[in-house]
């Protein structure tokens, strides 16, 4: 059978009190233990809803003790509330830079003209920065990996024989097309 009461005394260093059976001076001990688990800890004076277990060797004694009103009971931790703000700040600005990143286009590319300069400025890079290329004595296009090298050497290397109609363009039966 379930009893309503009101915790009378509690010493919290101790995790005990006990609590008093509502219209009466009964009173029952109740120990920490006998809370659902994540309940808050009792201060004294909530009203709470509880079980008897008489066989206790020190008498009767509470289990099963809910409170009956949680909301004056417990009041949100800072800590709480700054974690559920930092979830939905951090919601909110997933949400903004998805929407920024999908709304963000590439600008188109440029026809280039006969100058190399104009070309090398028109070529994507994908990230990639010539500076992982270096003159290594390569001339012709058979001896090149991608545009982006074809395109290095015939700007910065002696020799390099891959602009074969002179447009300015490296290499474009195989790379550059």
């Amino acid at each position: 059978m379930r009893f309503q009461g009101k915790i009378t005394s509690w010493n919290d260093s101790k995790g005990f009190g006990f609590i008093t059976l509502n219209g009466t001076d009964k009173q029952v001990f109740v120990h920490i233990s006998a809370f659902s688990k994540g309940s808050p800890r009792p201060k004294g004076g909530e009203l709470v809803n509880y079980e008897t277990v008489d066989n206790h060797p020190k008498g009767p004694q509470a289990s099963n003790v809910t409170f009956v009103n949680m909301t004056n009971t417990r009041a949100k931790k800072p800590f709480e509330l700054g974690m559920r703000a930092f979830i939905v700040l951090m919601m909110l600005v997933t949400i903004g830079l998805l929407a920024w990143r999908s709304l963000v286009t590439t600008p188109p590319l440029t026809q280039p003209d006969s100058s190399i300069n104009s070309y090398i400025d028109a070529v994507p890079t994908f990230g990639k920065s010539f500076q992982h290329f270096e003159c290594s004595g390569k001339q012709k296009c058979s001896e090149m990996t991608s545009c982006e090298e074809a395109t290095f050497y015939l700007k910065n290397c002696p020799n390099a024989e891959m602009d074969g109609d002179g447009d300015g363009i490296p290499c474009e039966s195989q790379w550059c097309n």
